[in-house]
């Protein structure tokens, strides 16, 4: 079974993430869960480049940086953490993300995937 989560996670706060992901986990043991979220830099780039015609859509409250994938990583009941790569897209980005310091300053929505519910008691 694959879960997937994509635009859903950053409208929540960081402590409602993590219940969520370890409420899936006890629930849904060795399904796949696939997940977007927003960096730092992405979203003090919205922050800055509000949308045409006044629209202010909801805030991105959850953003994930190193110390967040850490704490992730740790949840019980989420295994394999990792980042998808993604296909396609700008060759330059893909080459500047490669460069240590820069991936976090760089605007994109990575995406992870991780197992559910192998380490659960």
């Amino acid at each position: 079974m694959i879960i997937t989560a994509q635009g859903l996670l950053p409208y929540f706060e960081r402590d409602e993430v993590h219940r969520m992901l370890t409420a899936w986990a006890r629930l849904l043991p060795g399904a796949w869960l696939l997940f977007d979220a927003v960096t730092a830099s992405m979203q003090a780039l919205r922050q800055r480049n509000p949308l045409p015609d006044g629209y202010r859509p909801p805030a991105w409250t959850w953003t994930v940086d190193t110390d967040e994938l850490r704490q992730l990583g740790e949840l019980p009941g989420l295994t394999d953490l990792r980042e998808v790569p993604q296909a396609g897209g700008d060759r330059l980005l893909g080459v500047l993300r490669r460069v240590p310091g820069l991936k976090d300053q760089l605007p994109v929505f990575p995406v992870f995937q991780a197992r559910l519910g192998l380490d659960a008691a």
